[in-house]
């Protein structure tokens, strides 16, 4: 018999709620106690989480939009870069903790925004990628604004 089983088993105070967890224990305890509501205890379904999610929490729609849009206007060159990486521009506008993060991170923001359509799709080592209407329009609705000067982590 399952530890679980025993343990309710002695806590089980009148000889009703000893058949209930007895036959809990005999036929898959967490279906039977969903199934009697054992001791009051709401037993969830399987597969579902109760507690906090591990891990840190992503990103919002709309950052990905914002990136898509100053991407886009940074690679159309209407802004002048000075011959800087676009990439670097943008880790060097978006901190991270308070430190530049490395290109690479900035080139998975890149590659999550094509993946949930945000910028349009391009070939391999080819510029011109362009952000979509939803994508401007999520940036718009949260405050982003075209035409900003290029920011430098020096210049803040």
């Amino acid at each position: 018999m399952p530890y679980l089983c025993r343990r309710l088993l002695r806590a089980a105070p009148d000889g009703l709620l000893v058949r209930k967890a007895l036959s809990a224990c005999t036929t898959g305890f967490t279906e039977k106690a969903r199934q009697i509501g054992f001791l009051g205890v709401e037993v969830p379904e399987a597969g579902t989480r109760t507690g906090p999610r591990r891990g840190r929490p992503a990103r919002r729609l709309d950052f990905y939009a914002a990136i898509a849009c100053r991407f886009e206007e940074l690679e159309s060159e209407s802004v002048s870069t000075s011959r800087r990486s676009v990439r670097r521009i943008l880790a060097e506008e978006n901190l991270v903790h308070g430190r530049v993060p490395p290109i690479t991170t900035v080139a998975e923001w890149l590659r999550a925004a094509r993946r949930l359509g945000y910028l349009t799709p391009t070939t391999r080592g080819r510029r011109h990628s362009e952000a979509t209407a939803d994508a401007r329009t999520i940036a718009e609705r949260h405050g982003w604004r075209s035409g900003l000067p290029v920011r430098t982590a020096r210049t803040r």
